[in-house]
Parts: structure tokens; C-alpha cells; sequence
């Protein structure tokens, strides 16, 4: 029992760390973002190609450490909220995925195509976080070639095996398995 609590009261202590320090890196993020880009719009012209190079890794870094410290503050609202299945039609995140990585999207000039997926019973936080974090590793570990995405299902042994493919560096197939009990197995 003592054990027990102790995991309770690390995990709960685990879950403030993780909120605040995700809240608390916000600011100090969008400046870097904000200063990059006005000292490329203001010094642009006067900056050589390297310079400007620089500006735009700096401006790409902070862009996907916003991106990480989001996911971190959201980790940290799951943990403190009780996780709750509901109907969710999986083509609904489409358009907060795609808004949410747009900056990736338009720097990489990636293409995403998503058959239409079917709707299921999950956590809808939980699911936009697995697809979000496929898609967002796609685009980030491609190639020299702009990333191609592509989402899709197959049938496997009865379950519905959701499919993420693309043209990247990284693993050739990542596969999420929903069973028909609302639990989730990954295969890659």
C-alpha cells in the first residue's frame, strides 16, 4: 500500500512538473520565433545567404519545440483529466491535424492523403496525439524529397489496422491496430 501511494504521489508530482514546465517554456519560445523573424524582416536584405539559413533553422527549432512542449502540457491535462471514450469519426482531425502541423506542411511542401477512415470508440485526445505525432514525424524525418503521407485501413484477423506510409527516412510502416474492445496495439 505504501508503494503504491508512493507511485500515486510521484506520478501526480510528475504531472504538475509537466504542466508547468511545458507552460512556462511557451513565452520564452514565441520570442525566439518573433525575434527571428523580425530580424529577418527588418535585416533581410543587409543578411547573406548563410545568415538568413541560420534565421531559418533557429525560426524551424523553435517552431517544433513549440510543437513538443504542447504535446507536453497536453500529456499533462490527460494525466490530471479521467480519459473518456466516445463515437469519434477519425476524418473529424483531419483539418486540426493539418492546421496544427500547417507551418511543417508548407515549409516541406508535403502532401498528406487520407482515406476515409471510419469512426470509432476512443479517446479523441489520445487519437489526435497518435496521428499527429505519425504525420508530424514524417514530415520531419524525410528525405531529400518532399514528404508524401499517406493514411489508410486494412482488415487484418477482424481488427481494423489503421496505416501510416510515407517516403521518409525513418520506418517503412507504422501500424495502429484498434480491436474491437477500444484498446490499442501499435505495430511498427
Amino acid at each position: 500500500k505504501a508503494a503504491q501511494d508512493e507511485v500515486l504521489r510521484s506520478n501526480l508530482e510528475l504531472e504538475r512538473f509537466a504542466y508547468v514546465a511545458s507552460h512556462d517554456l511557451q513565452e520564452p519560445l514565441r520570442m525566439v520565433s518573433n525575434f527571428t523573424q523580425m530580424l529577418e524582416k527588418h535585416y533581410g536584405d543587409q543578411l547573406d545567404a548563410r545568415a538568413l539559413e541560420y534565421i531559418q533553422y533557429a525560426t524551424n527549432g523553435a517552431s517544433r519545440m513549440q510543437y513538443l512542449v504542447r504535446d507536453l502540457l497536453e500529456y499533462a491535462r490527460i494525466g490530471n483529466e479521467a480519459e473518456s471514450y466516445e463515437r469519434i469519426d477519425l476524418n473529424s482531425l483531419k483539418s486540426t491535424i493539418h492546421e496544427n502541423l500547417l507551418s511543417s506542411i508548407s515549409q516541406t511542401g508535403a502532401s498528406i492523403h487520407w482515406e476515409k477512415l471510419p469512426t470509432i470508440s476512443a479517446a479523441p485526445p489520445r487519437m489526435r496525439s497518435v496521428f499527429q505525432n505519425l504525420i508530424g514525424n514524417a514530415i520531419k524525418y524525410h528525405g531529400s524529397e518532399p514528404p508524401r503521407i499517406a493514411l489508410y485501413t486494412e482488415t487484418r484477423d477482424g481488427d481494423t489496422v489503421f496505416c501510416v506510409r510515407d517516403n521518409g527516412i525513418g520506418i517503412d510502416v507504422a501500424l495502429v491496430t484498434l480491436c474491437n474492445y477500444g484498446f490499442c496495439s501499435f505495430t511498427i
